[in-house]
């Protein structure tokens, strides 16, 4: 009885003492699987991050390309199908936010986000840089003349009052005070807006005052110069009317 005891208490030893180990890897195991997971996620982030801020330079540069060439901004997308205005093609006055037209830009369509797109366009001041010939307070000093008619609305655009009414630029939570929509800083000439990662996990790419723009698009876009942190890493590009104005004088040199 006594062996058979022994036996049965090392028997007992070495199963308790294999589970312990089994225990020891499983929890190295989930240690190894977490780090990994962690590692892909920063990975995938920052690839998405670098991705936004290369879109942001091309789409300057189109935009840039498409105001020296046609003297005007192009018309948001109103539809989805990456063209100017609505399905048929018009473009309402009142259609001041959208998304890029990247057919339109000559760009290539971006996948999953589609990038914000926003313009200055005040018709209660006669301002309009998406048809500033049309707009131009009815004067028919430079109706044949478009660089003419786009430097004018530039120029009164950017003696008019920061409002809610247009596309603006709030706070950045630093000097410029509070990252909310309560209050106009700026109205740009056009604003775009590059998402990366959904940091503030609400299923959509756009964060934090952005959020829910991929269903109905607003007016009121964060300053460029809001700090990333872990629920913002948007990309802002906003475009001053007087900046657009410079390089629009000297490209057309």
């Amino acid at each position: 009885m006594k062996a058979g005891r022994k036996h049965w208490l090392q028997h007992s030893a070495q199963v308790g003492f294999s589970l312990v180990e089994l225990a020891c890897a499983l929890a190295v195991l989930a240690v190894l699987v977490l780090m990994v997971s962690g590692a892909w996620q920063g990975s995938r982030e920052t690839n998405a991050l670098a991705a936004a801020r290369a879109d942001a330079v091309e789409t300057r540069a189109a935009l840039q390309a498409f105001v020296l060439q046609q003297r005007r901004l192009p018309c948001p997308d109103l539809s989805g199908n990456g063209r100017e205005g609505n399905a048929s093609g018009a473009c309402p006055v009142s259609g001041q936010a959208g998304w890029l037209p990247h057919v339109a830009l000559g760009l290539p369509t971006r996948a999953p986000a589609r990038i914000a797109y926003a313009v200055y366009r005040h018709a209660g001041a006669g301002i309009d840089l998406v048809a500033p010939l049309e707009r131009g307070g009815g004067s028919g000093s430079y109706e044949h003349d478009r660089l003419a008619a786009i430097s004018e609305q530039l120029v009164a655009a950017a003696a008019t009052a920061p409002a809610t009414t247009l596309v603006y630029t709030t706070g950045d939570d630093l000097t410029l005070g509070p990252a909310d929509c309560s209050q106009a800083l700026a109205n740009p000439a056009f604003i775009a807006v590059f998402p990366a990662a959904d940091r503030d996990g609400d299923g959509d790419l756009f964060d934090r005052i952005h959020a829910g723009y991929s269903t109905t698009p607003g007016r009121c876009f964060a300053a460029p110069t809001l700090p990333f942190n872990h629920d913002y890493d948007d990309i802002v590009l906003a475009e001053s009317p007087l900046t657009l104005l410079g390089w629009l004088t000297a490209g057309a040199r």
